[in-house]
């Protein structure tokens, strides 16, 4: 995955701090603009990142461009910003264009790095950033199916207004496919739509065949139009002073039934079968296949398990999954009081963004700690050790919601609150390591978990 951040805009609506700074310079919480959008996209996988700055206006100048080169990766000039916009930087960006698909990132937004994540994450090719439409939206709509979030329409045009069409406004980040990033560039090549947003060019380029969505994540970003803007992206770039890190397996989801059918499958392969227990009793364990293997004295191999295990478990998936009740109120409640939110989990990351969309709430999570993200996992505390690191919370002040005894240890380990949810499965209470046993989530409140937090 590549990015073009187009950043030549000569920050007209900004005020005086535009006349003399261009707004990916703008300081926020200390630091430039750019260097947060350059520092998220790469802890995201962003491969390479390319800005595109202005060549006209009194913001740009020889001591401006000093300042960016040693931001970004590559540094291309728009000699012509003033009377050529958005579309003609992309063409700009996009002359040593490098095959695979794109992130397009307006110079003016700040966004928190689960953005770039969900969008990274997302099966979808052809994805835009929206927010609900507003009183700016000249060349910025998005018309959207309310159901199922596929666009039928962008730009300056109005269409028929219907109950299941939703009006959006393009927020400034945008993931396109190959294919049509080949026909953008055609467009481009031609010497059309220099002087029209980029939502006009892209208009130009929908089909039928292609499916376009939108994606909203609320209150995680930030045009920076005005200077209020300033105040509010650095609102949102303060430190958390608390955060839940939570387990997936068996506390978000009853995947339970889909684990067994998985294991039992796998090992089952490979002539050897197994019990229930074995991995109700392992759950949450980094080192389970291993551990079941020694229990049996059998020597399997590890790939062909994994293949088989990952192909059955995502075929029962697809058959249907629910939320566990109190989950998503819980996840909503603690947003809105600030909380900071991650999942710590013991399965593959592949497994946790399926698991997450598929339930529609990796829009909470500002981070995922996989099996793949710590060489040790529960019950070491590594996994949670290294949610904190990352979302920059001290231990004491995390609070885990765990039900297998592995990760209420490895939780006990690191110096956190928790929070065990029971289930049938569940043969060992482990009262002296969980803070609160609860059979369901539907008793929590957040005002219970800053209470533990605190003590």
């Amino acid at each position: 995955m590549n990015a073009v951040i187009l950043a030549a805009g000569i920050g007209s609506r900004i005020g005086t701090m535009g006349e003399s700074t261009p707004k990916c310079l703008l300081s926020v919480a200390g630091e430039p603009l750019l260097v947060h959008q350059v520092r998220k996209l790469r802890s995201s996988g962003i491969e390479n990142i390319t800005a595109v700055v202005g060549g006209q206006g009194p913001c740009w100048n020889e001591s401006v461009y000093k300042t960016i080169k040693p931001i970004v990766d590559r540094v291309v000039i728009n000699e012509s910003n003033v009377s050529l916009g958005r579309a003609y930087s992309l063409w700009k960006g996009l002359e040593n264009w490098i095959k695979g698909p794109l992130l397009i990132v307006d110079g003016d937004l700040w966004f928190e790095k689960m953005v770039g994540d969900i969008f990274l994450e997302s099966e979808k090719e052809n994805l835009f950033l929206v927010a609900k439409a507003g009183v700016d939206t000249v060349g910025r709509k998005v018309y959207a199916e309310s159901s199922s979030g596929r666009i039928v329409a962008f730009g300056k045009k109005d269409i028929e207004k219907s109950n299941r069409i939703e009006t959006f406004v393009n927020a400034g980040l945008i993931k396109l496919g190959e294919g049509v990033l080949t026909e953008v560039r055609k467009r481009l090549s031609e010497g059309l739509f220099f002087t029209e947003p980029v939502t006009e060019l892209l208009e130009e380029v929908r089909s039928n065949e292609t499916d376009w969505y939108v994606e909203i994540v609320g209150e995680k970003w930030v045009n920076i139009n005005t200077p209020e803007g300033i105040s509010e992206a650095e609102k949102l770039s303060g430190e958390k002073s608390c955060a839940v890190l939570w387990d997936c397996d068996g506390v978000l989801a009853n995947t339970t039934p889909m684990q067994l059918k998985a294991y039992n499958r796998a090992f089952a392969q490979q002539g050897v079968q197994i019990e229930d227990r074995d991995y109700v009793l392992n759950a949450g364990r980094k080192d389970i296949f291993q551990h079941i293997c020694s229990v049996y004295g059998v020597a399997c191999n590890f790939e062909q398990w994994y293949e088989t295990k990952t192909r059955v478990y995502w075929d029962e998936l697809a058959k249907g999954l629910s939320i566990e009740p109190g989950v998503l109120e819980l996840l909503s409640d603690l947003e809105n009081q600030g909380y900071v939110q991650a999942v710590v989990s013991s399965t593959s990351r592949a497994n946790l963004i399926r698991i997450l969309s598929q339930l529609g709430i990796r829009k909470f999570f500002q981070e995922l700690i996989a099996f793949e993200d710590c060489s040790k996992g529960k019950p070491h505390p590594d996994p949670f050790l290294k949610a904190a690191q990352i979302l920059g919370v001290s231990c004491p002040q995390c609070l885990v919601i765990e039900d297998s005894v592995y990760g209420v240890t490895a939780a006990q380990a690191a110096g956190m609150r928790c929070i065990q949810v029971m289930t049938e499965e569940i043969e060992s209470p482990s009262k002296e390591l969980s803070d609160w046993q609860v059979e369901s989530l539907e008793v929590v409140s957040v005002d219970q978990i800053t209470q533990l937090i605190n003590g």
